[in-house]
């Protein structure tokens, strides 16, 4: 984009409308004006929507409702646009292109901490995040007060001889007290290049002390740090933090509580997959337990001579089963072990299935009653 230089607005030729509108607008505090540097100067410059919301306030309002008054009507915001672009026609404001650092600097411009470099666009638009610097500067209140301030020292200073001697005193101290802070200032910064001199040769590459002392900072950022290595950015402290929107922070703290609950969910779904695989680990370490007392009971009773039924052997392992894991589950006898392999190889020749096991000794039958069922084989007993 090429650098377009425009000089200061001549305010006898412009529109009284499109100047009165410059001056209502110009301190408004919905405008929230920053400043930039454009044409070398510090300007300030504002959002085309926040003067949009200045025009169709109430504030605009009463203003323009004032006998006398070359504020214009605005009710919609078409109105507020057409009044708008009497600015940049009148060489009152114009658009701007907010540069980034590096495109300052290839455009041979010198950006500074927290104030960005601007360049006028020669197509003006009016978008709502357009922004628009200001080239209308009026005469302030301060102003007047600094002129009149002006004229007073001066004459003050040619009474000079009538004032009385100890206000003269105080004046020759303070002025000691000035010149000795100038030649601190000038020995500070004699100081500094000798001592950069002698570690650029011994150290490279050379070290400053007070590296910010004649950025355009403050007073008190220009003796911070005390110390840095020549070519070291030590602006970078003293930019001033980006300010988050209200919307961004209202959308990051959404998204960390759609993370928090994920993170719950999932932390939530692993404890009830753990904690159904202990159950299954305790059922079938009872169902084992069932097991092992059938057969000896079985055993006990062959060798008594009194072998045990296979309706004893429901009852006895229904009872068990009730007392061990409750009434909800329910006894199944199964056949035994080589029945049940003829059995599985029919089902595949004929392709039916009509039941299959849970993998935890749970076996669910197609047609049954919806209760668990527990298979407990018969094989101990036939032998």
């Amino acid at each position: 984009m090429t650098s377009v230089s425009v000089g200061p607005p001549d305010l006898k030729n412009v529109d009284p409308t499109a100047l009165s509108i410059a001056k209502f607008l110009r301190r408004h505090p919905l405008l929230k004006q920053r400043e930039g540097i454009i044409n070398e100067q510090r300007k300030d410059f504002f959002r085309v929507k926040r003067a949009i919301r200045a025009l169709e306030s109430e504030d605009y309002k009463k203003a323009s409702s004032k006998p006398n008054s070359r504020l214009p009507q605005i009710t919609d915001r078409e109105q507020a646009l057409a009044a708008l672009k009497l600015l940049p026609i009148n060489r009152l404001a114009f658009q701007v292109v907010k540069l980034d650092t590096e495109d300052a600097i290839k455009a041979n411009l010198k950006p500074k901490a927290g104030v960005p470099c601007l360049q006028i666009n020669p197509n003006q638009g009016f978008e709502d995040d357009f922004y628009y610097c200001w080239f209308y500067e009026p005469v302030s209140i301060t102003t007047y007060l600094y002129a009149g301030l002006a004229l007073g020292t001066i004459f003050a200073v040619v009474l000079f001889p009538l004032w009385p001697l100890v206000m003269r005193k105080g004046v020759w101290y303070l002025s000691m007290a000035f010149l000795g802070l100038i030649a601190s200032f000038f020995g500070i910064a004699l100081i500094r290049l000798v001592l950069f001199c002698i570690t650029y040769v011994v150290l490279k590459p050379g070290l400053w002390i007070f590296p910010n002392l004649f950025e355009d900072v403050g007073v008190i950022e220009s003796f911070i740090p005390f110390w840095a290595w020549h070519g070291v950015d030590t602006m970078a402290m003293h930019k001033p933090k980006k300010r988050i929107s209200k919307k961004k922070k209202l959308a990051k703290l959404e998204k960390k509580k759609a993370q928090e609950a994920a993170a719950q969910q999932t932390q939530q779904t692993a404890q009830q997959a753990a904690q159904q695989a202990a159950n299954a680990q305790i059922v079938q370490g009872k169902l084992q337990g069932i097991n092992a007392r059938l057969v000896a009971l079985a055993e006990e009773r062959a060798k008594a001579g009194n072998p045990v039924t296979s309706e004893e052997i429901q009852a006895l392992g229904q009872k068990w089963l009730t007392e061990e894991l409750g009434p909800n589950f329910q006894l199944q006898m199964g056949p035994p072990p080589s029945q049940q392999q003829h059995s599985h190889d029919h089902s595949h020749e004929h392709g039916h299935d009509h039941s299959h096991d849970d993998g935890h000794g749970h076996s669910h039958s197609h047609g049954d009653a919806p209760s668990e069922r527990i298979v407990l084989l018969e094989d101990e007993e036939e032998k």
